[in-house]
């Protein structure tokens, strides 16, 4: 009779145990919330895959590029360009574009901005200069005007 109940308890034990690894297991390799990891690395013109860079050119010229950078975020490679395009006098339009790995543009910033450019890049000086430097135009129309009657 005792070997009976010992072959129970193996019978009653091994479902038991089972469920319990599983369980654990389960536990372990699945979060319990997503990682969300945004690593951003500055890089050069050069350095972009040629689908990115054919997009970049097609809309804005390389001499008016400021910065690149790579961005990942959760396995997914983005491209963010900022650039400053001279249209007059102390005019500008800063155009900030956003590209993915395969060329397509995921997102375009467009803004005039008006005042010294030299005090909001990179390399100015003088930090009052800086806090005196018009602030952007947020507003840009994307349609001429049409005279009205």
């Amino acid at each position: 009779m005792n070997n009976k109940d010992s072959t129970t308890q193996k019978m009653i034990r091994k479902p038991v145990m089972n469920s319990i690894f599983l369980s654990l297991f389960l536990i372990l390799c699945v979060p319990a919330f997503p990682v969300i990891a945004d690593e951003s690395i500055e890089m050069e013109f050069e350095e972009l895959p040629d689908t990115v860079k054919k997009t970049v050119l097609e809309r804005l010229a390389l001499e008016d590029i400021r910065k690149i950078e790579e961005i990942l975020v959760n396995n997914y490679l983005k491209y963010k360009i900022e650039s400053t395009k001279t249209v007059g006098p102390d005019e500008y339009i800063d155009i900030d574009l956003t590209v993915d790995s395969r060329g397509k543009v995921i997102h375009e910033d467009i803004f005039k901005t008006s005042g010294d450019l030299s005090t909001s890049l990179p390399g100015s000086d003088d930090p009052e200069e800086a806090e005196d430097a018009e602030k952007p135009d947020l507003h840009v129309e994307s349609a001429p005007q049409q005279d009205q009657p």
